[in-house]
């Protein structure tokens, strides 16, 4: 044989053994051997949502509420074809899931394989943050609808409010053939990139708490997102604070009253899940300071924190007039849209501080421009009760009472009452 010849030769085997290599890395031609067909996850804080807090593991209505998502999130024979799921994790913590791998049931051949884990990424805000993820080394499933479950550890994860997804890369590779396909058969996953696993995360700054120590993601979906990347509660609340005035769909109206409902007292139900549905459906929701400190109010219980919420008002059923202030759904920014108010009583939360989300100041008490709603005020600062601060009224709720005679007494030189309101929970 020429030399000519031979590497002609050499050639085609070559070629042959690339094809012979390519058909052992499963195409899509070629089917997966195994099938993932359930996920859940460890250690995780158990959730509902407004879809699910009257619903029952199988989606069936419950007559007074306390739904909760699955124990497991993505159940096997799951009858309600839930293909993803969200999963609420307190910052600091791994996420990890147990997988049950399948074999099919028209398959009579057992599946034994190396399992390959890397690339690990967690997905947030645009951001790809490299991680670790850990794994058993082979797995061995039975045939003709066998499973085994295995555990995945995803560690190293930002130390931060986030939400976020998972992204790997993972395969099986058979060491031993199963039926017709022969060893290096790529039984599951695939080898080319990572990929992004379905399910949602939900990373808080400390365990939800009050109303939200079984938090709705539908809720979390806005605190996490808000206060991504902060720690500690005085950024984060801010970072709420700030959200819920500047990007909430929250648009201001004095005269509608929806959401926050009186029962006796002081104790109020919060339409949560009706709030909800306008912001997911409408993309808006007229609402009052009582609905937007309440909203305000649950999405700090989401990050684990217990702030009060306060009413005040002037003794004698008097009502407030305001400062000049610029109300949630309005640019902050503009002066134009900074105006006086007159409130038969106003609603706020007090976490360290006063905090405000419905109404902007364009000043601090130390009289810097601020254009923003206040956040950990010291309470007796942000209410200015003339004349104690007068003739500058240019920052803090109250200017004073509504005179109620024509004679305009001097208003009172106590501060208002502040009433604590207590909330209870509704769908």
């Amino acid at each position: 044989m020429n030399i000519n010849r031979l590497l002609k030769w050499s050639g085609f085997l070559s070629l042959f053994l690339l094809a012979t290599f390519s058909a052992a890395q499963r195409s899509p031609s070629n089917p997966a051997l195994l099938l993932d067909v359930q996920r859940d996850y460890t250690s995780n804080i158990r959730a509902t949502d407004r879809d699910w807090f009257y619903k029952d593991a199988n989606g069936d209505n419950l007559p007074a509420g306390g739904g909760q998502y699955p124990l497991i999130e993505v159940p096997e024979n799951n009858t309600l074809g839930i293909d993803k799921t969200n999963a609420v994790y307190v910052r600091g913590n791994n996420i990890v899931v147990k997988v049950k791998l399948k074999t099919y049931l028209n398959n009579p051949n057992s599946v034994v394989g190396t399992l390959t884990l890397d690339q690990a990424k967690y997905v947030s805000n645009g951001t790809e943050n490299t991680i670790t993820i850990s794994g058993p080394s082979t797995v061995s499933v039975p045939g003709s609808g066998g499973s085994q479950e295995i555990t995945l550890t995803f560690s190293g994860l930002p130390n931060f409010v986030s939400k976020g997804q998972l992204k790997f890369r993972y395969f099986v590779t058979l060491t031993q053939p199963s039926g017709s396909n022969p060893t290096d058969y790529i039984a599951w996953g695939q080898t080319s990139t990572a990929a992004v696993w379905p399910d949602t995360f939900y990373i808080t700054d400390q365990t939800p708490t009050g109303l939200q120590t079984i938090p709705w993601t539908d809720l979390l979906y806005y605190s996490c997102t808000w206060a991504h990347g902060k720690v500690g509660v005085t950024d984060v609340s801010w970072e709420l604070t700030f959200g819920t005035f500047w990007n909430s769909p929250i648009i201001y109206s004095q005269s509608n009253h929806g959401y926050f409902e009186s029962i006796q007292g002081d104790e109020y139900r919060y339409h949560r899940s009706a709030a909800l549905d306008d912001f997911y459906s409408l993309g808006l929701a007229e609402m009052d300071c009582q609905d937007t400190s309440g909203f305000l109010h649950q999405l700090e219980q989401s990050q684990g924190f217990s702030p009060t919420i306060v009413r005040i008002k002037y003794s004698g059923g008097r009502g407030l007039s305001t400062n000049y202030i610029c109300p949630i759904g309005s640019d902050a920014t503009q002066l134009p849209v900074y105006i006086p108010y007159i409130f038969g009583g106003h609603q706020m939360i007090i976490l360290t501080g006063a905090i405000d989300p419905t109404f902007a100041q364009y000043r601090t008490p130390a009289g810097v421009d601020y254009y923003n709603p206040p956040h950990d005020w010291a309470f007796s600062f942000y209410l200015q009760n003339f004349p104690y601060y007068y003739p500058s009224p240019i920052y803090g709720l109250v200017f004073g009472y509504v005179p109620n005679s024509p004679n305009y007494p001097q208003p009172d030189t106590e501060l208002p009452d502040a009433t604590t309101a207590f909330l209870m929970e509704v769908k």
